[in-house]
């Protein structure tokens, strides 16, 4: 299990920790200091960006849609389906930031898929 701390990428202060948790802190010499770290699955830090919180509950809700786009039903029973095993993937993430623009562009993107329109077809609201 590797643990992490976040602080700002300045050698010097990295080097003192460091130092600090191999003098007092043996036990934790695989202790990492890093610029990002997840936490309750939302990354933190001054590097973490809009694109690293999306990327795992973009990649779930993209491939549900690609699953229930694919089976043999009704747009209505297809967008329900999406409502509520899909889109609600993004949801916890949405709370605390907005999503990136990839993420709006290839919601149209499987929007299209699943109702089964021309991508040219769908625009964002």
């Amino acid at each position: 299990m590797q643990n992490h701390f976040c602080c700002k990428n300045f050698a010097q202060t990295m080097n003192r920790i460091l130092a600090f948790i191999l003098d007092c802190l043996p036990l934790w010499k695989d202790f990492q200091i890093v610029t990002a770290a997840k936490y309750l699955g939302f990354w933190v830090g001054p590097s973490a960006t809009s694109v690293d919180n999306f990327r795992d509950p973009a990649s779930t809700c993209f491939s549900r849609v690609a699953s229930i786009a694919s089976s043999p039903v009704d747009a209505l029973s297809v967008a329900t389906a999406v409502n509520r095993d899909a889109i609600t993937t993004l949801t916890y993430v949405r709370q605390l930031i907005e999503e990136p623009c990839e993420v709006s562009n290839l919601q149209l993107q499987l929007n299209s898929k699943t109702l089964k329109v021309p991508f040219r077809a769908m625009r964002n609201a």
